[in-house]
C-alpha cells in the first residue's frame, strides 16, 4: 500500500509538470499564476479581470483530467493484481 500512498503524494506535482508543459510555464509562473486573483476592472466597475484566460483555465481542466484518468488507470490494475 506504499506505492498508493506513493501515487497520491506525487499527484500534485505531476499535475503541475503537466499543467507547465502545456502551458510553456516555469515552475515559479505556475505558482504566480495560482496565487494571482480575479480583480475588477479600473474603468469599468462592472466587469471583473480575470486572472487566467479560458485558455489556461482549459488547459488546467484538460491536465486535471489526465491525473485523475491516470489514478483511476493505476488503482484498477492494482484491484485486479
Amino acid at each position: 500500500m506504499a506505492r498508493v500512498h506513493s501515487r497520491f503524494i506525487n499527484l500534485p506535482t505531476q499535475l503541475r509538470k503537466n499543467i507547465c508543459q502545456e502551458c510553456g510555464w516555469s515552475t515559479p509562473t505556475f505558482y504566480r499564476k495560482m496565487r494571482i486573483k480575479d480583480k475588477p476592472d479600473p474603468n469599468d466597475i462592472n466587469n471583473i479581470i480575470p486572472s487566467l484566460s479560458n485558455a489556461e483555465k482549459d488547459a488546467i481542466l484538460r491536465q486535471a483530467q489526465v491525473c485523475l484518468t491516470n489514478i483511476n488507470d493505476y488503482m484498477r490494475r492494482l484491484s485486479k493484481k
